[in-house]
């Protein structure tokens, strides 16, 4: 018998509860659930700075942030080692940037070949990015190899 009377007052225990709650939630407002919308391609964007940010990643041999400058598809393209094929042979890497287009960036680059140090190497790499709506990503890196080799 006490159970059956017991019932009663947890149940209005309860409703005197979410009639709080949904009180204090009225006084608070809404709570914002949307989401931010992607933002523009920003205007004369200094492209050359980002692939100046990607060759010292290179050189310093940080491939996993090397890696996360590219986008998604590149990635996945380029396969689970990334950069570090095209790069991991080069050394005391030079680099000129130009920029020549809205997102089209050409590098002059020179290195010596890691595994003959003699042997200096000449390209020039035309890399498009790509803006996914927060941050730019490397979309392609053409290589044209002035060494007498052939492009990647």
């Amino acid at each position: 018998m006490r159970g059956v009377r017991l019932f009663p007052l947890v149940l209005l225990a309860t409703a005197v509860a979410l009639c709080g709650c949904i009180a204090r939630h009225a006084e608070n407002g809404p709570v914002a659930t949307t989401a931010s919308a992607p933002a523009r391609a920003p205007q004369d964007p200094d492209l050359a700075a980002v692939m100046e940010r990607f060759y010292q990643m290179v050189e310093g041999e940080h491939w996993q942030f090397a890696d996360l400058m590219l986008t998604p598809g590149y990635h996945t393209r380029l396969g689970l080692d990334g950069m570090r094929p095209r790069y991991a042979n080069l050394t005391g890497i030079d680099v000129t940037l130009q920029q020549t287009g809205s997102s089209t960036v050409v590098a002059h680059m020179s290195a010596r070949d890691r595994s003959n140090p003699a042997r200096v190497l000449n390209f020039i790499e035309t890399s498009r990015l790509f803006w996914d709506g927060q941050q730019w990503g490397i979309d392609e890196i053409a290589r044209q190899d002035l060494s007498g080799g052939s492009s990647l």
